[in-house]
């Protein structure tokens, strides 16, 4: 009985193993197989976010497995987007993404710092700077607090960008790696840390404390990153883009979180009219999508969706086709060279049998299966060198037998 070594991918002409059961970490590491209609709509929403103002809502959902959590990572791929940018009409996209906190408890908190931790201070601190460089220290620190519709927090958000510190080294391209005492000062403020002696050093009257502020700060956060300028100066605005995942897991909130955490969203949309995306991702059980998402988010929620997006079980020839994918871009050498199908490991038949009894044919589960049977052949010795041995439709009936 052979047993399994990473080597043993390469016997089979493959770099790794094609069918992981979770998502990648990282956006390079993401790789879209099949589902061309899937992304054929990504890709519109993204052409219309590159070279138009318009906010866009977007619903994504389908059953837990089916693709939606992978969508998220690969489109945050650089050279992804950077086949847009190559079109676009705005000068440039930031994308973010989070997922809903498991603590109804504190979520607007959670939310709010998981978001920020996404921007960095970093790189925040460099567009707070050069908005602050654009004007006049006064009129920057105005426009801050009527954009925030807050003299606390414009000032806060100015402060980001006014650093006496920073502009005493004369340097606007670099940062220091040691910050300076009234920037953690201020890191300190936007996560609700700083004390009233800290709050007095900034010249701040009070500390973010409940969901409309902090709602308040994210869509001032975006607006600034997004830009300041006129609405129709489509090339000095970038797009933000903000996904959201396993947001069904807002049924589980008792209702007094429920609803402020939901109206704090609400406003948050409602105050970035322009140049703004969020996806949202739904995973339910209920066929009936449109009610289960109603009663979570309420109906005037939904209303303001503009797209959605359903990650649809495959059919036969979709789910083949995915496979394909799979193994072509882990490809080591192509096996028909070898005389080998273009399914290897797998015959073609076995491969087929394997895709029509699954009970679902959702990504995770073509996956998870796939592993499976290509585990079960490497371990009882039907591959033993390269290219020597095939999985076929008898073993693959043996596996499912088995329960493997």
């Amino acid at each position: 009985m052979a047993s399994i070594y990473p080597h043993d991918w390469e016997w089979i002409f493959l770099k790794q193993d094609p069918f992981p059961n979770t998502p990648p970490r990282r956006p390079e590491d993401a790789v879209w197989a099949g589902f061309q209609e899937v992304k054929g709509q990504l890709n519109e929403l993204f052409v219309e976010a590159l070279a138009s103002p318009q906010t866009q809502v977007v619903l994504a959902r389908g059953e837990y497995g089916s693709g939606k959590t992978h969508a998220a990572m690969y489109t945050r791929r650089r050279d992804y987007l950077d086949d847009f940018v190559q079109i676009q009409r705005i000068k440039d996209i930031d994308m973010y993404y989070v997922q809903l906190p498991k603590e109804p408890e504190h979520a607007d908190e959670l939310l709010y710092r998981d978001i920020l931790e996404a921007v960095q201070f970093r790189r925040l601190r460099q567009f707070m700077r050069a908005i602050v460089a654009a004007e006049t220290p006064h009129g920057a620190l105005e426009k801050l607090q009527d954009l925030s519709h807050s003299e606390t927090m414009g000032r806060a958000l100015w402060l980001l960008g006014f650093d006496p510190e920073y502009l005493e080294q004369k340097n606007a391209l670099q940062e220091s790696d040691a910050l300076s005492e009234q920037q953690k000062l201020l890191e300190r403020f936007f996560f609700s840390q700083a004390t009233r002696r800290e709050l007095k050093q900034l010249g701040l009257s009070r500390d973010i404390k409940s969901t409309q502020d902090r709602f308040h700060i994210l869509a001032s956060v975006f607006q600034c990153i997004i830009g300041l300028a006129p609405i129709e100066a489509i090339e000095q605005h970038r797009r933000v883009i903000l996904w959201i995942d396993e947001m069904e897991d807002l049924i589980g909130y008792p209702s007094r979180y429920h609803r402020s955490f939901l109206r704090g969203l609400r406003d948050f949309m409602d105050t970035l009219p322009n140049y703004f995306t969020i996806f949202m991702n739904f995973s339910l059980a209920s066929f009936d999508y449109a009610k289960g998402i109603e009663v979570v988010t309420g109906a005037d929620f939904l209303d303001r969706v503009t797209h959605q997006i359903h990650f649809k079980e495959p059919s036969e020839e979709e789910a083949l086709e995915y496979v394909l994918d799979l193994l072509h871009f882990y490809r080591t050498d192509d096996p028909t060279v070898h005389g080998l199908p273009n399914t290897y490991p797998f015959d073609h038949s076995a491969l087929l049998i394997l895709l029509t009894d699954l009970r679902s044919r959702i990504p995770h589960d073509i996956n998870q299966r796939c592993a499976d049977v290509i585990t079960a052949a490497f371990q009882q010795g039907v591959i033993i060198a390269p290219g020597n041995g095939i999985i076929d439709k008898d073993f693959v009936r043996g596996v499912e037998d088995r329960g493997v």
